[in-house]
C-alpha cells in the first residue's frame, strides 16, 4: 500500500521557529527528489570531501539542500 505523502512538511519546515521540537520528532512521508553528487574544489593541500545536494518535495513545495559530510556514507557507491 503506498504512503501518503506528508503535504505542507516542506514549507513547515522552512518556516519553523524556535519551539518547534514536535515538527522534527513527527513521522514524516517525504520522497528525495534529486541527489546530486558536487564536484569538490582542490583547495590547498588538504583533500576536497565529495558533497552531495539533495531536493525533497511534499507534493506541494519542496526544499533543496546540502548534506553535512558526515552523510556521505549513505550515499558510498558500491
Amino acid at each position: 500500500m503506498p504512503s501518503q505523502l506528508s503535504a505542507g512538511t516542506c514549507y513547515k519546515l522552512h518556516n519553523s521557529q524556535t519551539g518547534d521540537e514536535d515538527l522534527f520528532t513527527a513521522g514524516h512521508t517525504i520522497p528525495v527528489s534529486v541527489i546530486k553528487q558536487v564536484t569538490p574544489s582542490a583547495t590547498g593541500t588538504s583533500a576536497a570531501l565529495d558533497r552531495y545536494r539533495i531536493i525533497i518535495s511534499d507534493g506541494e513545495h519542496f526544499l533543496q539542500a546540502m548534506l553535512a559530510t558526515q552523510l556521505n556514507i549513505l550515499f558510498m557507491r558500491i
